[in-house]
């Protein structure tokens, strides 16, 4: 039988502490994933210019673009925040208080805090690039994860919307009645995906609340972590080698 003992030094218990910290899923930043089609530049636009810019999230737009055409989306909304607007590119890191932007013929995934693209392969059916991103921001951020659909036609977001609150994440729709195209806020709360129906200012203030209910998760976490002495420390890594 083997005993934890006792005197662990600096770098053991930074590294125990790692181990907690990441097992109880404590994430650096929420993503917000946001999801839009027809009508979608007027509510984005909307949005970003109630949001403040040092909210500590990172946003990623998926939008259903023509595959044919540059997109200008990143330089319409530079005018709407005052964060930095990026269309993303391969392995590109998030980081908070910045927006990236799908580029057209392309899908988008997160992977361990990076932005991934891939081509859009060409299927029978649509290709749901904003159901994808979701799912994928699911799984990697868990209850840092926020989706969030606007105006746009079609179901595209329900799907990913649905695995968010599976994961313990935040789920929005845009409240149908101020939406230039209700189909996907609709889709998404008739399939009981969504935490919040709400109007694009209700949306702005609630992410920031949400933003800071998750920093000050984190900061008692940590400050509970900094705060352990080696009797508790000895009794988490019995616990782990169990």
């Amino acid at each position: 039988m083997c005993f934890p003992r006792s005197g662990f030094t600096i770098g053991e218990k930074s590294n125990l502490k790692k181990n907690v910290d990441k097992a109880l899923k404590v994430e650096p930043f929420p993503v917000v994933g946001i999801g839009a089609s027809a009508g979608g530049l007027e509510a984005l636009r909307e949005l970003f210019d109630a949001l403040p810019s040092d909210a500590g999230m990172a946003y990623v737009l998926i939008l259903h673009l023509s595959p044919e055409h540059k997109s200008q989306l990143a330089e319409i909304l530079t005018k709407n925040t005052a964060m930095p607007v990026i269309e993303a590119t391969n392995n590109l890191h998030l980081e908070p208080d910045h927006v990236y932007v799908i580029p057209p013929n392309a899908g988008i995934f997160i992977t361990d805090g990076s932005l991934t693209l891939e081509p859009i392969k060409r299927v029978d059916g649509p290709p749901l690039p904003i159901d994808k991103f979701l799912i994928s921001l699911a799984e990697h951020r868990k209850d840092a994860a926020i989706g969030v659909v606007l105006s746009g036609a079609g179901s595209d977001g329900t799907k990913g919307l649905q695995e968010i609150k599976v994961q313990g994440g935040y789920t929005f729709a845009q409240k149908p009645e101020t939406a230039k195209f209700s189909e996907m806020s609709r889709s998404a709360i008739a399939q009981g995906a969504v935490d919040y129906v709400l109007t694009i200012d209700e949306m702005a203030a609630k992410l920031v609340k949400i933003s800071k209910k998750l920093g000050s998760l984190k900061l008692q976490t940590l400050d509970q972590l900094e705060a352990f002495d080696d009797d508790s420390l000895s009794k988490i890594m019995s616990a782990q080698q169990v």
